[in-house]
């Protein structure tokens, strides 16, 4: 199931989604008791870091716009300045929590996270094969034109090819540049 429709499954539900530093937070409105069907537990637990960016930008970037829209009447001279003043404590508290997550920002941007959560995909240069691969997360993605002309890996082919010696993983590349096919898992 995608991220989209596991929370929207969730919001249909009547669940409020929310996360900490490290979990995701199902609750209810009322404070009543979480059940989720064995399916959707699962979908979650093995979407968990996705959810968390996904939760985690949506949240930054509310907060951002909130803080422009706010900073941008603090600085207006043509609103009373008493209004102004007393609108500062909450511009603070918008700007602190913007700074609580602005570490999974740079995280997710430096480490390319942003970019195969968001998009499904990430450009490697690999030192081993000495060019340019786009790792997929999913057949179905999309890519842009900018990815033309590289070889294109499923991740469930780069996992096949996880543990394999140096030079396999070369042939397997040549064979996938000649033949355009698939990698699948055989036998270490």
């Amino acid at each position: 199931m995608s991220i989209d429709n596991i929370l929207k499954t969730l919001k249909s539900a009547g669940y409020v989604v929310g996360f900490d530093s490290e979990n995701i937070l199902i609750d209810l409105p009322d404070g009543g008791t979480v059940h989720l069907d064995a399916r959707l537990r699962q979908d979650i637990l093995s979407n968990k870091p996705e959810i968390l960016f996904h939760l985690r930008s949506r949240e930054y970037n509310r907060l951002r716009s909130q803080a422009e829209s706010l900073g941008a009447y603090l600085d207006d001279p043509a609103a009373p300045l008493p209004a102004r003043k007393e609108k500062l404590p909450e511009y603070e508290r918008l700007t602190e929590r913007i700074a609580d997550l602005q570490g999974w920002t740079d995280y997710y941007e430096q480490s390319g996270l942003s970019r195969w959560y968001s998009e499904g995909f990430l450009l490697i240069f690999s030192e081993l094969l000495s060019e340019v691969i786009c790792v997929v997360r999913d057949p179905e993605i999309r890519l842009p034109a900018g990815c033309a002309g590289y070889p294109v890996y499923q991740f469930s082919e780069v996992t096949a090819l996880d543990g394999k010696m140096d030079d396999h993983i070369r042939a397997a590349h040549s064979t996938k540049k000649v033949f355009s096919g698939q990698v699948k898992g055989g036998k270490k």
